[in-house]
């Protein structure tokens, strides 16, 4: 109850100076918060700097058709890669009853104008029509710049709509691995693997050739390694494809039992700019060199 009732006090601090600061100055403020040092916008070095640097002074032209979670499937069908989305169930500005009256037993729901925002339906979390209903009313109605805790401006031009999307599993019943491609000026240089096998999700670095990396953001990496995916190579043409217009562009794929990759989304600033580095935020200056501005 302490942690819940700090986090209520925390974000409502936020919306406080959100709405009395100038943006780059909240920024400032948020990354202190967040890192432990003020950026450097002037003169930005670390990929935090960069990344809010880019969100404020270098967006690109389509943020929001890469952001948007329906229409970024249209970017992906163009370059080739329609075998690789997501069945789609439905997708719907005002989702109602009759919608999930022939849907699985399992499923996905999530909002196409934000980002974090997620509902599982299965055996495990049988989730009753009415609640989900009254969920997704409240997603439609978010304005997801004032939800973040960071400018992402981007996600309000946006147009809203429930997605309901295919439940990915594996034969193990678990939830497939996520394999976050980080592509600098189109080219792989590191890729994230997230596991959520268990209650405590894990994440680690490697490089093109497998290498563990001694870094990891946001908690630290477990000592153990993950297995090579199989598809390794397909995922890193995939995703040096889908990023090559861009300085910087994270391309998040699933493999679904090692064999079968699904597309995720794609991400322009991860952490709108704050992602905790571990060991120590030296790291954070190292990826830094590969962002160009």
């Amino acid at each position: 109850m302490y942690h819940k009732i700090k986090k209520i006090f925390y974000l409502f601090f936020l919306r406080i100076i959100k709405f009395l600061l100038s943006p780059l100055l909240y920024e400032k403020v948020i990354l202190f918060l967040h890192l432990g040092y003020f950026p450097n916008f002037s003169n930005p070095l670390s990929f935090n700097e960069k990344i809010i640097y880019y969100k404020h002074f270098k967006m690109p032209s389509n943020s929001s058709f890469l952001a948007d979670k329906w229409r970024v499937r249209e970017f992906i069908r163009k370059k080739g890669f329609e075998y690789i989305l997501n069945k789609i169930y439905f997708a719907s500005e005002n989702p109602c009853f009759e919608d999930f009256l022939q849907l699985p037993d399992s499923f996905v729901l999530k909002p196409n104008h934000a980002s974090g925002l997620i509902l599982i339906r299965n055996k495990k979390n049988n989730l009753d029509t009415d609640f989900i209903l009254k969920r997704c009313k409240k997603w439609l109605s978010i304005k997801y710049s004032n939800l973040s805790s960071s400018y992402e401006m981007h996600y309000d031009d946006i147009k809203p709509l429930i997605i309901c999307e295919k439940y990915l599993i594996d034969n193990n019943l678990f939830p497939p691995d996520d394999y976050k491609f980080w592509c600098f000026n189109g080219k792989v240089h590191f890729i994230q693997v997230v596991s959520s096998r268990s209650s405590n999700y894990s994440t680690a670095f490697y490089d093109k050739n497998w290498n563990k990396q001694l870094f990891s953001i946001n908690r630290p990496a477990p000592k153990y390694h993950f297995q090579k995916p199989s598809k390794l190579s397909e995922m890193i043409y995939i995703s040096e494809n889908i990023s090559s217009e861009l300085s910087f562009l994270r391309v998040d794929l699933y493999l679904i039992n090692n064999n079968k990759i699904v597309f995720g989304e794609l991400t322009l600033f991860p952490n709108g700019g704050k992602s905790k580095f571990f060991p120590d935020s030296s790291w954070d200056y190292y990826l830094g060199r590969f962002l160009t501005l």
